[in-house]
């Protein structure tokens, strides 16, 4: 019998083999609440396999505010202050200080400044709001203000910029977001399709429509609007959630339809336009969106020298509330899918995080960053490895802008990462049977005694045997492993330490190998 020491980098690319509605019944690949990091440098570079960046709960709505409808955040970097939306009130800083009363809603408000204000555009109810450095709220009243406006706002060279369902892009006077004028638009309908979402490209607009991309650029047009577009490019791609869009100003990400109908996600860099989803992803997100009604809000954030998009996706039950399905996240570094989930937030359904909005804070010339949940709670996403989500009992420090599990003293819970990998159906390159004498895994040794969980399945990859565990905190093997000619395997791990696995090795003897 010939042995070998096959070495495994356990990285599961999302794999949806079947679903039943929008429910994924067969998975035989997939990693949860992971994330993939490149450690070292030069020769001595490595792949690892890591806990997904810890989320900081550091202000849950739950005791303070009226409704659970966390719809937007914003930094404002002139009086370094952090707004944020839930239902029918802007807040400022914390819960414990609502400074104005919007319009009820549950849709995503867009942020950007101009002018002196942070601009607020709520889509839902066809409204613009103004906060200025005093935190004064005020309603743009302006009888030419577009009736009708998509998601999306745009500042660009001193002008606001906003795109109706109709296809219109519409133009504030010069730093005055107060002032319309009814002639002040141009019209991005080269294909009969409706405005759904207005983006900010580098120096150009993107406007995505039902069916299409138009991008244009200030022209410096002397009346009506400065915008001309751009006839060297153009894309007959569609927005298919207006929600679903999480754009920064350099890249715009999104779940878009192309000619066919088929559904599928996408990254806007530049004028460039990929797609980031597989077609198994993109088979289950058509079907979902066709037979179940599902739909998709998007939003991310930045952390480990990558981007992550993560895509909540939902239904709406018959009392026409959220159903929340999954948190699916493209992490861009990788190019790899995941599931991302944690118990660290009250979330309606399993392997949900609703990120719905994300802003970058300054503390001091360091930069980090504070989220909003569809629930309302307010949250960062640390950079720093660790294997534990944490909720902050008291307030983070209103005056010096500084989260309390970062201050001496201050009192915090901690929710372990629950890591899984699943890795489907490997043969070690022969299909004849095999005898797997052990296995190590080969990561950093925790601080203590932390088991990780290994499980298989030689049948079915969704119906795996007994546990059994090997200890993480030195260098161990898992030895009685069975005969088999494929198999399936998953290792969790819900340790308290952060985990860097580099491969699984194993010692296996068989007649071909």
């Amino acid at each position: 019998m010939a042995r070998a020491t096959p070495r495994v980098v356990p990285i599961a690319k999302l794999n949806i083999r079947d679903f039943n509605s929008y429910l994924m019944t067969s998975v035989p690949n997939k990693m949860v609440n992971c994330s993939i990091q490149k450690r070292g440098t030069g020769e001595g570079e490595a792949v690892y396999i890591s806990q997904r960046p810890a989320i900081d709960v550091y202000y849950d709505s739950g005791s303070a505010a009226a409704a659970d409808k966390g719809r937007g955040i914003h930094y404002f970097n002139t009086n370094a202050t952090v707004y944020f939306i839930n239902d029918d009130t802007i807040y400022r800083d914390a819960y414990s200080n609502p400074i104005a009363t919007i319009s009820s809603g549950d849709e995503i408000c867009e942020f950007t400044e101009l002018g002196g204000y942070v601009v607020v555009l709520d889509q839902q109810n066809r409204e613009m709001w103004l906060i200025d450095e005093t935190h004064n709220v005020t309603q743009v009243t302006d009888v030419d203000f577009p009736l009708n406006p998509a998601h999306g706002l745009v500042q660009l060279d001193g002008f606001l910029f906003v795109l109706d369902t109709s296809g219109l892009i519409w133009q504030s006077g010069l730093d005055d977001p107060t002032s319309w004028e009814a002639l002040d638009f141009v019209d991005a309908e080269r294909e009969n399709d409706g405005g759904k979402y207005l983006a900010k490209v580098m120096d150009n607009i993107a406007a995505l429509g039902t069916r299409t991309i138009e991008f244009f650029y200030n022209a410096g047009n002397p009346s009506n609007s400065v915008l001309n577009r751009r006839s060297d490019v153009f894309y007959n791609v569609g927005c298919a959630f207006d929600e679903s869009v999480w754009s920064n100003d350099n890249f715009v990400f999104f779940l878009g339809n192309d000619a066919r109908g088929q559904l599928g996600v996408y990254k806007l860099q530049g004028m460039q336009l990929g797609k980031v989803s597989t077609a198994d992803l993109d088979n289950y997100l058509t079907v979902s969106v066709a037979e179940s009604n599902v739909r998709g809000i998007g939003c991310g954030f930045a952390a480990n020298g990558t981007n992550y998009y993560m895509l909540t996706l939902y239904g709406i039950t018959e009392a026409l509330e959220r159903e929340y399905v999954s948190t699916l996240v493209f992490e861009e570094g990788s190019g790899v899918w995941h599931l991302w989930d944690t118990d660290a937030i009250t979330t309606p359904g399993d392997n949900v995080i609703p990120l719905i909005g994300y802003t970058e804070t300054s503390h001091g010339g360091y930069k980090a960053g504070q989220g909003i949940l569809w629930d309302g709670q307010i949250v960062s996403f640390s950079t720093n490895p660790t294997g534990n989500d944490t909720i902050t009992v008291e307030d983070y420090v209103v005056d010096d802008y500084v989260v309390a599990d970062y201050v001496e003293g201050a009192s915090t819970t901690t929710s372990a990462i629950d890591m899984l990998i699943r890795l489907g159906e490997i043969d070690f390159g022969t299909h004849n049977n095999k005898f797997i004498r052990n296995l190590e895994v080969v990561c950093n040794y925790t601080s203590s005694a932390q088991n990780m969980t290994v499980r298989w399945s030689d049948s079915d990859p969704e119906t795996y045997g007994s546990d059994r565990t090997i200890n993480l905190d030195g260098r161990r093997k898992l030895y009685g492993l069975g005969m088999t000619n494929k198999r399936s395997w998953e290792f969790a791990f819900s340790g308290s330490d952060p985990l860097f696995i580099e491969a699984i090795e194993f010692e296996v003897d068989g007649s071909e190998i």
